[in-house]
């Protein structure tokens, strides 16, 4: 293993660089390099960025909780929608039994019950079609985020790591 044992100067000067672009990875690494410079040990660091991984981890199972409630939701809203659809059909069902005698008051109260259940079960689907969408979108960014965090900590555990000096002394 590398043991460089970079120097103050050095990791300041990287500090600096990292610190100029805000950025996730710029962000992390300036958080691990000043701990690495305060602490002088690897273990230490290491010990950060694996607390840094479970917080990135938890952000982003945070970060969709909207959307999981929402893809929760939208089946709700069209079973609503089925509820006042088939509650219309049936008043206007009730509404063709009172009217049995005139043909066209019964033509008329089958169109609205017909309506209604039209009303029922296209709500139904809409809110199906809705929140699949809205779950293969959300998997594909989760998955889109759980890479980029995966490839950070592959970097950081690849490169930065084994360039590091480890300067600990053991007890005797």
């Amino acid at each position: 293993m590398i043991n460089i044992q970079p120097s103050d100067v050095d990791i300041d000067i990287l500090l600096g660089l990292f610190q100029q672009r805000q950025t996730l990875i710029g962000n992390r690494l300036t958080r691990l390099l000043m701990c690495f410079r305060d602490s002088r040990s690897r273990e230490n660091t290491r010990e950060l960025h694996q607390d840094d991984v479970a917080l990135t981890q938890a952000d982003i199972e945070s970060g969709f909780l909207v959307t999981r409630t929402m893809i929760w939701a939208l089946p709700m809203l069209g079973f609503l929608g089925t509820v006042l659809g088939i509650s219309v059909s049936i008043g206007g069902f009730s509404g063709l039994l009172a009217n049995v005698e005139d043909l066209d008051k019964v033509k008329s109260s089958l169109t609205q019950v017909t309506g209604g259940l039209s009303t029922a079960f296209d709500t139904t689907l809409l809110g199906i079609i809705a929140a699949i969408i809205c779950m293969l979108l959300m998997s594909i960014t989760e998955k889109a985020e759980q890479r980029l965090a995966c490839d950070i900590e592959a970097t950081i555990n690849d490169e930065l790591f084994p360039r590091l000096g480890n300067y600990e002394t053991s007890s005797t």
